[in-house]
């Protein structure tokens, strides 16, 4: 049977793999990278870095891959698993499974996957997340949030419409719009505060009611 430390070892050559590949992607030294890691709080020298990248290192701590994910800008699933540039990821010592469902497990967003699942899309909710019940709970009131901000803002854009229509049937299609979507915005309020009310109940800490709704600006 093959070792468990092995398997380590080819996580952290994948890892390394992946630095490498993020850093030249963002045009970045090794010093660079280094200098940024101990501005973040962790200081990793320039050897280390490089020792990593070309496979020379037996693990990687979880300190170091946070770093490292911060450094570059990227999730920190995508140091662990090469979603995009590799089909599959050894999730455990022999285990290969797609590359994105392993990310997806990390995160709490699907379950353990098999080999198989590449084209398998499993919906987690809360009721069937099992262990990922507080993940799949804050990310589900985050979509409750951004739901109720968009309608709030569409609510406000169609109230604008009335006043500026310039026929009554114009201002009154307008006016119901409003009033649609000032309901799908209270629907989507009150399914937040039931699971801030739910997560309460089941002893976690309920998720912070969502004032703002920001759109990074990233490349096309």
């Amino acid at each position: 049977m093959e070792r468990g430390n092995d398997w380590s070892v080819r996580v952290a050559a994948g890892i390394g793999a992946r630095v490498a590949y993020h850093r030249k992607r963002a045009a970045m030294t090794a010093s660079a990278l280094s200098a940024r890691c101990a501005e973040l709080g962790l200081p990793l020298d320039r050897n280390v870095i490089a020792k990593l990248e070309n496979g020379h290192r037996q693990s990687v701590t979880v300190d170091e891959t946070l770093v490292l994910a911060a450094a570059l800008d990227v999730p920190p699933a995508l140091l662990l698993f090469a979603v995009g540039t590799e089909e599959t990821a050894e999730i455990l010592p022999g285990h290969h499974v797609p590359a994105f469902r392993a990310a997806q497990w990390a995160s709490g967003e699907g379950p353990f996957p098999s080999p198989d699942a590449a084209d398998l899309l499993t919906l987690i909710t809360p009721p069937n997340s099992g262990g990922a019940r507080p993940l799949a709970l804050y990310r589900a009131h985050d979509r409750a949030a951004e739901e109720e901000l968009r309608a709030m803002a569409r609510a406000t854009d169609m109230g604008k419409r009335a006043l500026d229509a310039t026929t009554e049937a114009e201002r009154e299609a307008f006016t119901v719009a409003a009033d649609a979507q000032g309901q799908v915005a209270d629907a989507a309020r009150e399914a937040g505060e039931h699971m801030r009310a739910d997560a309460t109940a089941r002893g976690l800490l309920p998720p912070v009611p969502i004032a703002r709704l920001v759109i990074p600006q990233g490349d096309a």
